[in-house]
């Protein structure tokens, strides 16, 4: 259900459902987008110009963004783990590589 707490000075949407608690990440799969049915009547309730943005965000409010934000984050930290993960194997080949090396000319300066 959608509250609004219209002032003359700005407009507050505030998004209220019993699987919308903080912290709970598990019940978001629980809320639902409402039908058309239901989202018609919501616009005959109010005009569009309500709306901050078109789109979902006039239904999530400011912890929608949040969510998207954090998905991109995460995204993004993903990718730069696995190039780090990339990085860090190619340097312990070099590593193992060079202490190779290092071991055949010790056995070759003991030999002489």
């Amino acid at each position: 259900m959608i509250h609004s707490n219209l002032t003359t000075e700005n407009q507050n949407w505030e998004f209220r459902h019993p699987h919308f608690r903080r912290g709970a990440i598990e019940d978001l799969k629980n809320i639902k987008r409402k039908s058309a049915k239901s989202r018609h009547h919501l616009q005959q309730r109010a005009p569009l110009s309500t709306y901050q943005t078109e789109g979902d965000e006039y239904l999530y409010g400011p912890m929608y963004k949040h969510i998207l934000d954090m998905e991109e984050r995460l995204h993004n930290m993903s990718k730069a783990y696995e190039v780090l993960h990339h990085q860090t194997s190619s340097l312990r080949s070099v590593l193992y590589g060079q202490q190779e090396v290092i071991v055949l000319l010790l056995l070759r300066t003991n030999k002489a």
